[in-house]
């Protein structure tokens, strides 16, 4: 009894893993049972077959009875007939049952594998973006809208196919599908983008996305990992690693690479693991400089918002034109009726070195890149003529500006925390000791913020930087008396918790928190400066017109990864623009140019911003109905009724652009 069971355990273990095996397996298996059956119903009818019939024509009538119910009338015979019929009927169960399903459930399992993406793309030339992260639908978004941006990059390279967009998510399934096929701007060329699912740091997974063979590949930061797991940066430092050697076992070229990283120390380790073109983008640095600029010059985020969008009015464009080589830099300006010339990108001993706002007797040399800002890439090519006159243009004298009353020192006071706020002091402190003061209010504990600062080699004295330890959505009187000293008020994203959708419900409730002292007339003094930073665009608009200026961070930095990655030289004239001590845009009042509120035309404000030795890009304009309005890169021929309350906006290497 003992040996029979173990006998039908061993046949039942043995069945399963063989049918666990696969669909081919699985077929053989009903394939032999066919077999056996058919030879089952020949040799039971054998004795009542004429002796015409051996063996092979029994075993065939068997097969046709098992295969084709057809044949059940055709019998005569009682016991020919009994045999037929449980012939018929297990074919019913074999065929119509268990090789159907066998085969059903094999393209099934087929048309899974391909849509779960895991077969391996036959592309070159292509882009390659690792993750699916909040980063990734606007960098999709920017690489379909750059179209001659995507050409020129190609043909810089001297490839003139058309770029695929490859993307590596960790999991591909309906609702990545859903979002990217409802997006306004991707959906309708969604079949440009191909999906692909596995980890980045897989290498055999960045094998299915031929990231060896792509032009580009762009890897943006890992979402906030859960606490123990692998740091983000650490992730993406093995991605490079991987592909680094990938390219070595297949003896190719290394790819150029664009990688965010969230914390700038670790870049020089990124370029020690990736030994070939590597751009990095440090998410955290390039948002604290962008929010200490904006409190600089309040408003300032209506202008870069627009310089890194494709979406909105102008971008920065990086060309060579050879035509202009050997002219100054005030007469190549002449020659762009549709862009503006702000500087050139010079390569110096493996660097790229940007001239921004330069002297207009500055030089235009071989090899130099132009720094434009146009509405589109054809408006960056200059004309045949210069604009205004053929005659030779007469270089005239710049004046200083009128002295403006400043004031010294700004209080700020900085809600939340985020691994920006490390790079947000220390870009407020590197405009001097007495520029700003700040109070940093978090939930987190101040020993674990001195930590996290000191990690970063940052230490900041206590007349330079104030810690609170208190939610900031419940401070009360005591928020709304600190709000009421404070001249900035920022509101950061927490990167604590897990979806930008919780960040940002936490950020607003902190806002309408205190919404009651942020705006609250002042006397004497201007109104609080608020600048709130959201994870969500879509939760741009239940702020509605409350909040002063809204930056949509993860947004900001995919456009800056396409752009770095289409044109790497912009990595450059970022760094420049935002930090301490070089090229800035800024806003000059009519009282510094020493101009009174009149008509002017494009033309006469940009003669009038370089003879100050600034570069005319726009006007912001103060006075209009329903609020500010900054226009930039007008169109040739404009004019405006400019009054005192507007202001110009300019690119300048001094450091005297208005603080208002």
């Amino acid at each position: 009894m003992k040996f029979g069971v173990g006998l039908l355990a061993r046949f039942r273990f043995w069945v399963e893993r063989a049918l666990i095996r696969g669909a081919h397996v699985q077929l053989l298996l009903v394939i032999a049972l066919v077999a056996l059956i058919a030879l089952l119903g020949g040799l039971a009818i054998l004795p009542i077959a004429g002796p015409e019939e051996g063996l092979e024509q029994s075993v065939w009538w068997a097969f046709l009875r098992l295969t084709d119910p057809g044949y059940l009338g055709d019998d005569a015979g009682a016991w020919r007939r009994i045999v037929s019929t449980g012939l018929t009927l297990g074919g019913y169960v074999l065929f119509m049952g268990t090789l159907v399903a066998i085969m059903t459930g094999g393209l099934l399992r087929w048309m899974r594998t391909l849509e779960r993406g895991l077969t391996p793309v036959i592309m070159e030339d292509h882009f390659v973006v690792l993750g699916w992260t909040s980063r990734t639908l606007p960098l999709l978004q920017e690489l379909l809208l750059s179209t001659f941006r995507v050409r020129h990059f190609l043909a810089s390279l001297g490839r003139s196919r058309r770029a695929g967009i490859v993307t590596l998510v960790e999991e591909l399934d309906d609702e990545i599908l859903e979002e990217l096929r409802q997006d306004p701007v991707v959906g309708p060329r969604h079949d440009e983008v191909v999906l692909r699912s596995g980890s980045a740091i897989n290498a055999d997974h960045l094998w299915r996305v031929a990231a060896v063979h792509a032009a580009a590949v762009i890897v943006p930061s890992p979402q906030e990992n859960v606490p123990g797991e692998v740091s983000a940066d650490v992730e993406v430092i093995k991605i490079l690693l991987s592909l680094d050697g990938q390219v070595d076992a297949l003896n190719e070229e290394h790819p150029y690479v664009v990688v965010e990283l969230r914390e700038p120390r670790h870049e020089a380790v990124a370029r020690r693991a990736y030994r070939g073109p590597l751009e990095v983008v440090s998410g955290g640095l390039l948002i604290g400089r962008l929010m200490a600029q904006n409190m600089r010059h309040p408003g300032l985020s209506r202008v870069y918002n627009e310089l890194l969008s494709p979406e909105l009015g102008s971008e920065i464009f990086v060309r060579h034109h050879p035509q202009l080589v050997g002219k100054s830099f005030g007469e190549a300006a002449r020659f762009f009726e549709r862009a503006l010339l702000c500087g050139v990108v010079r390569q110096e001993q493996e660097r790229l070195v940007p001239y921004l706002c330069p002297e207009r007797e500055f030089e235009v040399r071989r090899g130099d890149a132009l720094v434009l800002i146009a509405r589109s890439y054809r408006d960056a090519a200059p004309c045949d003529e210069p604009r205004g006159t053929k005659r030779p243009l007469k270089m005239r004298k710049a004046e200083p500006l009128a002295e403006v009353r400043r004031r010294s020192c700004r209080r700020v006071l900085v809600l939340g925390w985020s691994e920006k706020v490390p790079a947000l002091l220390s870009e407020l402190r590197s405009y001097g000791e007495r520029a700003f003061e700040v109070t940093v209010v978090s939930s987190l504990p101040v020993s674990e913020r001195v930590r996290r600062l000191q990690e970063q080699g940052m230490s900041f004295d206590a007349a330079f930087c104030e810690h609170i330890q208190t939610d900031y959505t419940h401070w009360g009187a005591a928020g709304a008396a600190a709000v009421e000293r404070a001249d900035h008020v920022v509101f950061m994203s927490s990167d604590r918790l897990i979806s930008g959708e919780e960040a940002d419900a936490r950020t607003i409730m902190g806002y309408l928190s205190l919404e009651e002292a942020l705006t609250r007339p002042r006397r004497g003094r201007p109104p609080v400066q608020q600048l709130l930073e959201l994870a969500d665009s879509h939760n741009k608009r239940l702020m509605g017109a409350r909040a002063g200026e809204v930056m949509i961070s993860p947004v900001l930095l995919s456009h800056v990864l396409a752009q770095v990655a289409l044109r790497r030289e912009l990595r450059a004239i970022l760094d420049e623009l935002f930090t301490v001590g070089g090229a800035e845009i800024g806003f000059r009042t009519l009282d510094e140019y020493a101009l009174e509120a009149a008509f002017m035309s494009v033309e006469e404000l940009r003669e009038e911003a370089a003879r100050h030795g600034d570069v005319f890009l726009g006007v912001d304009r103060v006075s209009v109905r329903g609020g500010a309005a900054v226009e930039l890169n007008p169109l040739p021929g404009r004019s405006w009724k400019v009054s005192s309350e507007d202001r110009v906006v300019v690119m300048t290497r001094g450091t005297g652009a208005s603080l208002t």
